[in-house]
C-alpha cells in the first residue's frame, strides 16, 4: 500500500480483514489519509440518506478525524491497522451523494486516490 501526505489511499480490502464490523455494518469502501495534524478515515455507506434512512442508490460519505500522536507521524501499515481496529464509527462530518462517482470525486479533492479500486 502506498501512503502520501494529504492524499487518500483506498484500504477497503485491508479494512474488511482487520475489522469485520465494516462489512457487517454495510460499508462498501474505506479510505485513509495523512494530513498535517491528523489522519482522516473516510467510510462509504451505500443505500442510506441524510438521516441514515434507507434510500436505494444513495451514499453517505463519513469522515472521521484521528489526531496524530506526535507531529510528523507517518501513516504506516501498522498505524493504519490500529486506526481500523479501534474505529468507533463516529464521524466528524458526513455528506450524502446520489452516486458513487460523486463520492469518489469528493474524496479525491483533485489530488487523486492511491490504490483506487474500480
Amino acid at each position: 500500500m502506498k501512503f502520501e501526505f494529504a492524499k487518500f489511499t483506498e484500504v477497503t480490502d485491508f479494512a474488511f480483514r482487520v475489522n469485520t464490523d465494516y462489512k457487517e455494518s454495510g460499508y462498501t469502501r474505506i479510505f485513509i489519509c495523512s494530513d498535517t495534524n491528523d489522519f482522516w478515515l473516510a467510510r462509504v455507506l451505500k443505500n442510506y440518506g441524510e438521516d441514515y434512512e434507507e434510500i436505494e442508490g444513495s451514499y453517505i460519505l463519513e469522515r472521521e478525524k484521528i489526531p496524530k500522536e506526535h507531529k510528523g507521524q507517518s501513516l504506516t501499515i501498522s498505524r493504519t491497522r490500529q486506526i481500523l481496529k479501534e474505529d468507533t464509527f463516529e464521524n466528524w462530518e458526513y455528506f450524502v451523494f446520489d452516486n458513487i462517482e460523486d463520492v469518489i470525486d469528493r474524496i479525491d479533492g483533485g489530488f487523486g486516490i492511491n490504490n483506487l479500486e474500480k
